[in-house]
C-alpha cells in the first residue's frame, strides 16, 4: 500500500476569517450611532408631530434592518467556513 506519510501535505484550513478586524469594530460603532439617531428621530417625530422626522427615522430603520440581516448572514458564513 502506501509507504509515505501525508504529514507534509496536512495544514490548517483557517485563513483568519474567524478573527475580528478593526473595520468590524468601526462598523459596530457606526451602527450604534445610527440606531441611537434613529430612536431619537422617531421619538422626536412622535413628540413634536413631525412627519419628516418620523419618516426619516423609520427610513433609517429599514436600512439598518437590511444591513443587519446581510451582516448576520455574512458572519454566520464566515464562522462556518
Amino acid at each position: 500500500m502506501h509507504t509515505e506519510s501525508v504529514e507534509r501535505w496536512v495544514h490548517a484550513h483557517t485563513f483568519g476569517q474567524d478573527e475580528k478586524k478593526s473595520a468590524e469594530r468601526r462598523t459596530l460603532i457606526v451602527s450604534v450611532v445610527t440606531i441611537l439617531t434613529m430612536i431619537v428621530e422617531i421619538g422626536a417625530g412622535i413628540a413634536f408631530g413631525s412627519m419628516a422626522l418620523l419618516a426619516d427615522g423609520l427610513h433609517m430603520g429599514s436600512h439598518f434592518h437590511q444591513w443587519s440581516s446581510d451582516s448576520t448572514r455574512r458572519s454566520s458564513l464566515r464562522h462556518s467556513a
